[in-house]
């Protein structure tokens, strides 16, 4: 049975039996299972101690067998309920979180992860990318393509260029001039997003 909910990923709804330091105890599928907090986001104003009886949509994240107890995540559904809702051609706000060698992490909204590799920057050769952007620039870009099995989303700032070598010249006003757009239509995502792959070199 536990094979069976860990194989099919699907959401399920739970409901809070009781809650810890650590976490909370929810019956999923009349088996009792772990929700760590750092899989939950609560609002500020949320106490803990009354959210016992409370219903909430969950994906299984592990089979702690050690411990004989599933574990659940209330934050996978919420990313992949928003992955899900972003398209090609969606205009994005983020924050550079770090530079790497092949491209910059960007932090999005709600805790989503987006990955702006070095060949997306502009449409003229970037060397290092720390010469165009640097952490804690604010950036807007355009989404290619969503990978739904690490949550990561992947952008552009080469097609808000106008003319190639802008974002080179000057990021701030390719970004400023995006403010006005909704989306950008993006022929061939598969196409668009080569190159943007996660990689390490």
């Amino acid at each position: 049975r536990v094979d069976q909910l860990m194989t099919a990923d699907v959401t399920y709804l739970g409901t809070v039996q009781r809650v810890g330091k650590t976490g909370a105890t929810v019956e999923v599928e009349q088996l009792p299972a772990f929700l760590p907090w750092s899989h939950w986001h609560l609002p500020r104003t949320q106490k803990r101690r009354n959210l016992v009886g409370r219903t909430l949509e969950v994906k299984f994240l592990e089979a702690d067998r050690r411990r004989n107890r599933l574990v659940v995540s209330h934050r996978r559904f919420q990313l992949q309920e928003r992955l899900e809702q972003l398209q090609p051609g969606a205009l994005v706000d983020g924050t550079i979180d770090s530079i790497r060698p092949y491209g910059a992490i960007v932090t999005l909204a709600e805790g989503l992860d987006g990955l702006l590799h070095i060949s997306q920057v502009s449409k003229k050769y970037v060397r290092d990318v720390n010469d165009v952007l640097s952490p804690g620039t604010k950036i807007r870009g355009v989404v290619i393509k969503v990978d739904m099995s690490d949550g990561t989303v992947n952008l552009s700032t080469k097609m808000l260029e106008s003319v190639p070598g802008e974002m080179i010249k000057g990021s701030a006003a390719v970004f400023e001039r995006a403010m006005a757009l909704d989306a950008i239509k993006v022929a061939d995502p598969a196409e668009a997003a080569a190159g943007s792959a996660l990689e390490s070199s």
